[in-house]
């Protein structure tokens, strides 16, 4: 069976992938973030939870054939730093054993409601920034590992004087 250009998925030309894809590539990302804040599994489970989603996005932007590789990254990121956001959000009763975080030194006395407003928005844009960080790391990765595979030896690029 093959697809009509009508019947495949859609294709931001500068995502590279389409929404779903990246959406399902960032998921990978959330079973650490569920550990972590449920403090489920040791330092090995926790390594191989937040190694092996990198290097299947590594390997993704390595291969991607449309699109701009660092845009791609970051959209990534993006999508995950936003998922990695909410999935704190739902867990951080879990995470805080039921006690909210406080703010201390001259924002100790303010109101309840306004310690959960500060940390959750700061637990928010802290974990846009994370994502967004880890998908530029990405992108320029993903980046110098394409040029070398470009320029690996005997390409036209190889300054080797073969050729």
């Amino acid at each position: 069976m093959t697809l009509d250009a009508d019947d495949r998925p859609p294709r931001n030309a500068s995502l590279g992938l389409p929404v779903r894809v990246l959406a399902g590539l960032a998921a990978l990302g959330i079973p650490r973030v569920v550990a972590h804040d449920l403090a489920i599994g040791g330092p090995a489970v926790s390594a191989l939870l937040a190694l092996v989603p990198i290097a299947v996005w590594l390997a993704v932007l390595v291969r991607l054939r449309h699109g701009s590789v660092m845009g791609t990254a970051l959209a990534l990121g993006g999508v995950y730093g936003v998922a990695l956001a909410a999935a704190h959000q739902l867990l951080w009763a879990e995470a805080f054993d039921g006690r909210e975080p406080r703010l201390g030194g001259s924002l100790a006395d303010l109101p309840d409601w306004a310690h959960a407003v500060i940390t959750r928005a700061a637990a928010v844009a802290g974990g846009v920034a994370v994502g967004i960080g880890i998908g530029a790391a990405l992108g320029a990765l993903a980046a110098l590992v394409r040029s070398l595979l470009i320029r690996g030896p005997g390409s036209r690029a190889d300054d080797s004087g073969r050729g």
